[in-house]
């Protein structure tokens, strides 16, 4: 047995266990109706270049010849077949988790979602001063102004010094109202950070970030939070040289932060209604730059994690990956988004619980589209 096998086991046998001491196996999809649910959002700072991310096996030969020197080596792939369509696809080699999360129909990507321009601020958050940030549509349910008034947590301590590396945390409630009395008991679960599950969160930022709101779910119904909506913070995605070794070490701590994450939930018998996706400003080019990088383009995937996800699948419709092809913008591998960044926030805010008019009030842009919502989730 290989080492890169032998290690790819014990991450799989490590999250196995987890989900074992729960009781659990994989966790069919179906959403349970009247539940207190949560969204959890991993914003991936600096522009995320999905295309390592998730390769095409099938059309590799096409992958490799646009992405140049930042090809991977198609044996090092993590082989995944979405059960949409049985088209095979493979996972960056340090993304384990998040194989055996696929594998278990907990994890779906939605390919080649953008927004509706390229726009270089992305027109789907609300900021808050000092560089928090909350999807727009949830601080429009929470009635919260960018003014850090109502039922927005922000200053969420983080439990390890980051040094360059930025975090932060923010907390949606809807319906709360934020007195000094419950922010403070709010920080102080946080700074806790005690989940009360057997499960090892990786001493990371984004690893610890996520144990504080594992730390929060547990304790939400003794805090009065009913349904709640974090963002995380995670940064270094700005990957303009050097991006090979930059890309996986901050894929080892996506994957391993999401993959203790679920177990946690799944410990405290949530993983139905939590849900945890990603965002990111915009994805990169599929043709490098000069300097071993990519530069800022449009569309790119994104990974969509629990039990109401309908996992096992890639959604949407992937980019055929011609530079200068009928998905290409500017002939560099600038993808035309296929799914739009509008129907993907009204996807998770349905399943959140906002009506379809609610849903077209806050996200005006979904008017546009053929479909208002990507399909992706189960609701109910």
């Amino acid at each position: 047995m290989t080492e890169r096998h032998s290690h790819h086991l014990t991450r799989r046998k490590m999250l196995g266990t987890a989900l074992a001491a729960a009781g659990l196996k994989a966790i069919p999809a179906r959403a349970m109706a009247g539940s207190e649910r949560v969204l959890v959002c991993i914003y991936l700072l600096g522009g995320h270049d999905s295309n390592n991310m998730l390769v095409p096996i099938g059309n590799y030969d096409t992958y490799a010849a646009a992405r140049g020197p930042l090809t991977l080596p198609k044996q090092a792939l993590l082989p995944v077949t979405s059960a949409l369509d049985r088209t095979p696809y493979g996972f960056h080699p340090a993304l384990q988790e998040l194989q055996d999360l696929f594998q278990m129909g907990a994890l779906a990507v939605v390919s080649n979602v953008g927004h509706a321009s390229r726009a270089p601020i992305d027109p789907n958050l609300s900021f808050f001063t000092p560089g928090y940030a909350v999807p727009k549509w949830a601080a429009g349910v929470a009635e919260v102004a960018e003014d850090k008034r109502g039922s927005l947590f922000t200053g969420l301590p983080n439990l390890l010094p980051m040094g360059d590396r930025y975090t932060s945390m923010a907390l949606l409630a809807p319906g709360l109202s934020a007195s000094p009395e419950l922010r403070k008991a709010v920080l102080t679960v946080a700074a806790g950070a005690d989940p009360g599950v057997s499960v090892a969160f990786p001493m990371t930022g984004l690893g610890q970030q996520l144990r504080q709101v594992a730390s929060l779910i547990r304790a939400g119904s003794s805090l009065g939070l009913k349904s709640q909506v974090y963002t995380v913070l995670m940064s270094g995605f700005a990957t303009t040289q050097n991006q090979l070794p930059t890309q996986a070490g901050l894929y080892r701590e996506l994957s391993s932060a999401m993959g203790a994450f679920y177990a946690a939930v799944s410990q405290m018998g949530r993983a139905q209604d939590v849900t945890t996706y990603t965002d990111t400003e915009y994805s990169r080019t599929m043709v490098p730059n000069g300097r071993a990088g990519t530069d800022p383009g449009w569309g790119g995937h994104q990974l969509v994690m629990g039990g109401s996800v309908i996992g096992g699948n890639v959604h949407g419709v992937f980019p055929d990956l011609v530079p200068g092809g009928r998905n290409d913008a500017d002939r560099r591998g600038t993808w035309i988004p296929t799914s739009s960044k509008d129907q993907y926030a009204a996807t998770l805010a349905n399943w959140f619980g906002v009506s379809y008019s609610d849903v077209t009030i806050h996200l005006p842009g979904v008017q546009r589209m053929g479909r208002r919502t990507l399909g992706f989730m189960v609701t109910g």
